[in-house]
């Protein structure tokens, strides 16, 4: 069984071998897969759900997130197959494996919507330093913080990007390209090492793929009040949230 590096190893890789964001996403066309995620804009209607799904224990969840529906797991798959290249040294592979595994672990049940500025800026990003790519700073801890918590800390880190200039370099590749979707989940991930110590993330949607462009966009005043609404928001493919 071929073993897959994890995201801070590929970042080690990819920071030896290029300078061309080979470690990330690269959008490849298709004509099918285009029509089937790039679609129109949603209604702008807010729907206000509560989350209870068999298993999870996060039932404190609720959304303000506009058009959700019900999604196959091959969509799901084929979602991140059209904006992921699959290399030996970058992390494609590792994330499509945690959303494999969020697909069992919640019986293959998938959400797609377009979430609300709440919504995203309370997602919890699991544990990121990069120290296998030269990183000297921790980011985020192996308790996790939201997008709104890691996106001030990094502003209060005015050596952020020559201490981990890896991270940095994701980071402002994703700040001028949005939107792409993003791939969570409704609770952790039991069999994820980077799931295992999250705290206080009952009532939050939880990081499977997305980090560097969540912090990106909020870096760049994507997510700032007024500014948020004028696109179609974040879209996002969410594992066991059960549609009704």
């Amino acid at each position: 069984m071929p073993s897959f590096p994890t995201p801070a190893q590929a970042c080690a890789a990819s920071c030896r071998t290029s300078s061309a964001f080979k470690s990330h996403s690269v959008r490849r066309t298709s004509g099918f897969l285009q029509v089937a995620v790039l679609k129109a804009p949603p209604p702008t209607t807010k729907i206000n759900l509560r989350f209870s799904p068999g298993g999870a224990s996060n039932t404190a969840l609720r959304l303000l997130a506009c058009t959700i529906r019900g999604i196959s797991t091959e969509e799901v798959l084929g979602a991140f197959d059209q904006d992921h290249i699959i290399k030996p040294e970058n992390s494609n592979q590792y994330a499509r494996g945690l959303l494999e595994k969020a697909d069992r672990q919640f019986d293959g049940v998938w959400a797609q919507m377009f979430l609300s500025r709440e919504d995203v800026l309370k997602i919890i990003l699991p544990p990121h330093n990069h120290r296998a790519g030269g990183g000297q700073v921790e980011l985020i801890p192996i308790s996790g913080l939201t997008v709104c918590a890691a996106t001030e800390k990094i502003r209060g880190m005015p050596g952020y990007q020559s201490a981990n200039t890896c991270c940095w370099r994701s980071i402002t590749y994703w700040m001028d390209r949005y939107p792409s979707p993003v791939f969570l989940s409704a609770a952790p991930v039991r069999d994820c090492s980077d799931h295992q110590h999250l705290t206080h993330h009952n009532g939050h949607l939880i990081h499977l793929d997305g980090l560097h462009r969540l912090i990106a966009w909020g870096l760049s005043g994507k997510l700032d009040p007024g500014q948020y609404d004028k696109g179609q928001g974040v879209k996002a493919y969410v594992a066991g949230w059960p549609v009704a």
